[in-house]
């Protein structure tokens, strides 16, 4: 049976974090499969004093709280937000420890509209394995709900999915056809404005990039060059 215990890592925003936007999402990542209804009801993730809603994404591991005051958080004042360990995995394992943090927000709100910088490919791109995912990364930390649903990020006639990694801030689709994407044929990928950061501004504008693939997977293991410190160094501190 599964009877490892879940954890939290990481929070966006971290503990200690200053100046944050008054209408943020709080996210909490998990780093397991979790049992949503362990974590949206109105008692295991809390902001101490803030009454508030939390939505939980089964593809990224991700839980949202939001306040539901309109405008968001107070202004300039220090929050205590907690997720207690009633949060369980889908074997029924319980976090392994409360998870608490603090943070101060900002005078005002974020009225900052995400980017997207940079894709790999890049626009252009030749000789793309067919194997290949494709990436975007965002300038700042992103909804993942407005970013892993079946509309926001796609790539013209491909049926496909996106994960959405809030350490990174990196989106990736996949095709779901066995093999990857039809070799040696030229590609259109698009995020729509769809795409949100956690205060809820939508994307600047919509990103089209094009790419063409290669005839055949990329199948070269990787290696590791360099270390640091290199192998038989001395002194190190």
């Amino acid at each position: 049976a599964d009877t490892t215990k879940p954890n939290v890592t990481p929070t966006d925003p971290a503990s200690g974090a200053i100046n944050v936007a008054i209408n943020q999402g709080i996210t909490a990542t998990f780093d397991e499969a979790m049992n949503s209804g362990t974590i949206t009801n109105a008692t295991t993730f809390t902001v101490a004093g803030v009454p508030g809603a939390t939505t939980y994404d089964a593809i990224t591991r991700i839980a949202t709280f939001r306040p539901t005051a309109v405008g968001g958080f107070a202004p300039s004042t220090i929050f205590t937000a907690t997720i207690a360990t009633a949060a369980k995995d889908l074997a029924a394992n319980a976090l392994t420890a409360k998870c608490t943090w603090t943070f101060t927000t900002a005078a005002t709100a974020d009225t900052t509209k995400p980017n997207v910088t940079p894709t790999d490919p890049a626009s252009g791109a030749i000789a793309v394995p067919i194997n290949q995912g494709i990436t975007a990364t965002f300038n700042e930390a992103m909804n993942s709900g407005t970013v892993t649903n079946a509309t926001t990020f796609t790539v013209a006639g491909v049926p496909g999915a996106t994960t959405y990694d809030a350490v990174t801030r990196i989106a990736t689709f996949r095709p779901t056809a066995v093999g990857g994407f039809a070799p040696n044929t030229l590609f259109t990928a698009t995020i729509a404005t769809a795409a949100k950061d956690l205060a809820g501004n939508a994307l600047a504008a919509k990103c089209i990039w094009t790419f063409t693939t290669a005839a055949t997977a990329d199948t070269t293991a990787p290696s590791v060059t360099p270390t640091d410190p290199a192998s038989g160094a001395i002194a190190v501190p």
